[in-house]
């Protein structure tokens, strides 16, 4: 009677050890996972990892590398806020082309455009790298125009409470309607990977205002480059000859 019921004992653990290994593999996905690791090439495996064209894009990445024998020295640009994949080309300690250029999550558009958040503004997409602010513009709802508003800029580091001053001024006049203020400044290069934030110091102020956006120059003009490869935006550019 005791043999019997040790056997029902390691026959009862043996089928939860089995039934927790399939909850596993469905969880995990293994029976694809496997399929895909017989099946399936590194690179082929990369791109079904990873995003077509967001983050390291991947998927775009592989599309070159199929067409283009010489992808090794292309120049590569990632402006979204990810690792640098140039690993995936085999390109990190390749003498570069400069007439190539693979530009991932670039903006043809330079305007970052902002939202309301509590009692300032907020960018609504994370800046790669901040070197250069052309102007702010907005648009004044009020009835008559505002006269000395106190701006600040702020950099908040991505994931992380840190804020920083990086520009203040004084603006003697906001008119009614669309207005566009110059401002023409320089930063340095440690603002990667940020949000801004504008506040303006009268909160009333900041209530009359609507449709924030700075100018952020763009490093590339598409219009003077031809364009090989596009998708969404990601770019594989080249300088005519």
């Amino acid at each position: 009677m005791k043999k019997n019921f040790h056997k029902i004992n390691i026959l009862k653990k043996e089928i939860i050890i089995i039934l927790i290994f399939l909850s596993l593999s469905v969880i995990f996905n293994l029976p694809k996972n496997i399929y895909d690791l017989i099946t399936k090439n590194f690179d082929q495996r990369n791109v079904a990892l990873y995003d077509y064209c967001d983050n390291e894009s991947i998927g775009f990445l592989n599309n070159v590398k199929k067409k283009y024998k010489n992808h090794k020295t292309f120049e590569l640009h990632n402006y979204f806020i990810s690792p640098n994949p140039s690993w995936f080309l085999e390109n990190l300690d390749t003498i570069k082309n400069d007439k190539f250029k693979i530009l991932l999550g670039y903006k043809s558009e330079n305007l970052y455009r902002f939202s309301k958040y509590k009692n300032n503004f907020r960018s609504n997409d994370n800046i790669k790298n901040l070197e250069f602010i052309e102007f702010l513009s907005f648009f004044n709802k009020s009835s008559k125009p505002i006269y000395n508003s106190e701006i600040k800029i702020i950099t908040r580091l991505s994931n992380f409470e840190h804020e920083k001053i990086i520009y203040k001024n004084n603006i003697k006049k906001i008119n009614l309607g669309f207005n566009k203020i110059y401002i023409n400044q320089k930063f340095d290069g440690i603002n990667q990977n940020i949000q801004l934030i504008f506040k303006f110091k009268d909160i009333e102020h900041h209530k009359l205002l609507t449709n924030l956006a700075i100018s952020k120059n763009n490093e590339f003009d598409l219009e003077k480059y031809q364009i090989l490869e596009k998708y969404n935006n990601c770019y594989l550019i080249k300088n005519y000859d």
